[in-house]
């Protein structure tokens, strides 16, 4: 576990007060606390959320990236701390994308923006789909396949059930490389071919197939690759 890097040292946890967040919190508002005390504040616990803070060199990005099993394994966490801190972490990329949502799309690295922050370090593979209106106004972004992308699992039906539910126009396509590479695969090349064939058929027009790599992307479109 490493030490004093941040401003408070193990010794000092004692004077972290639950009762003193919260005070903090509506005098001052949430954005006032540290990261220690907007961690103790959320599992109501400070030393063990000292020590997950300390184990993980201050750094959220990382903490939210960890699974369950991993934060549970931190002394004070265990499953149902590392629960909220998961819930709290997807509540707050969901916000994110929410923010985001009715934006107009008018080129593949508009969609790739608003993706990628959540989807580029994914531990497996999701794919999501954006429906989008006539004025290319983006209605909502859903999550329809986790895990390796395969022509037999992935349906047409669910990939376009929001999009029927929606009334939308046209679609996009998005899923990631959890390799951080975005270089399509024979598999993702032939779903969405597929993909695109059958939204001719119930007339929704899909625009593009794009996959997320760590910090770089890929549009089929552009590619010519359907």
């Amino acid at each position: 576990m490493k030490q004093g890097y941040f401003a408070f040292e193990e010794r000092e946890i004692d004077r972290i007060s639950i009762r003193d967040a919260s005070e903090r919190i509506y005098h001052s508002g949430v954005q006032s606390l540290s990261n220690l005390e907007l961690l103790t504040s959320l599992i109501r616990d400070p030393k063990a959320a000292y020590r997950l803070i300390a184990h993980y060199d201050n750094d959220l990005r990382s903490i939210g990236l960890a699974g369950i099993d991993e934060l549970s394994k931190i002394k004070g966490i265990g499953r149902a701390k590392a629960e909220v801190i998961k819930a709290s972490f997807e509540f707050s990329q969901r916000a994110q994308i929410a923010k985001k949502e009715n934006a107009i799309i008018r080129q593949a690295k508009d969609i790739a923006d608003l993706v990628m922050p959540q989807m580029r370090h994914l531990e497996q593979e999701h794919l999501r789909v954006v429906s989008l209106n006539g004025k290319n106004r983006v209605l909502a972004i859903i999550t329809v396949f986790v895990g390796t992308l395969d022509t037999s699992l992935v349906h047409p039906r669910e990939v376009f059930k929001e999009a029927l539910r929606r009334t939308a126009k046209s679609i996009i396509l998005v899923h990631n490389h959890p390799s951080g590479l975005p270089e399509p695969s024979k598999e993702d090349i032939e779903i969405t071919k597929r993909i695109a064939q059958a939204g001719k058929v119930i007339g929704i027009e899909m625009l593009d197939h794009i996959i997320i790599g760590d910090g770089e992307f890929i549009s089929l479109n552009e590619k010519e690759l359907f």
